[in-house]
């Protein structure tokens, strides 16, 4: 391998390091409160997208089911919120219920808030 082929590899690795994110998912289940984290020292939260709801993977307790609603995505008044609240920070912590989301996607059941979000 020539030198300059060594500089070349060497700087298409580093670019790869410095570009590592790690995802992760948070699942809030309703009226309790979660906290997002990121794992290392210097890694801020980013989110990603923000849902509410319910659906057949939602295990938040007696009461939660599926419904017609199913998981609604953040209106960009909510989704901005938490953002402001979130990204930045190495830990954050939101609530999950009706008033934070404006409204209720799923009447009569137990929901959920699932947050993807990066810790970068």
């Amino acid at each position: 391998m020539t030198y300059s082929s060594k500089i070349i590899l060497s700087l298409l690795l580093g670019a790869i390091m410095c570009a590592y994110v790690s995802a992760s998912t948070a699942k809030i289940c309703e009226n309790t409160s979660g906290t997002l984290t990121c794992p290392k020292l210097r890694e801020k939260i980013k989110i990603q997208k923000v849902q509410y709801g319910s659906n057949m993977f939602n295990n938040c307790g007696s009461g939660s089911r599926s419904c017609s609603g199913g998981m609604q995505t953040a209106n960009l008044r909510v989704y901005r919120s938490i953002k402001s609240s979130c990204n930045g920070k190495s830990r954050c912590t939101l609530s999950a219920n009706n008033s934070v989301w404006g409204s209720d996607p799923c009447p009569n059941t137990v929901k959920y808030m699932k947050v993807d979000y990066n810790c970068e």
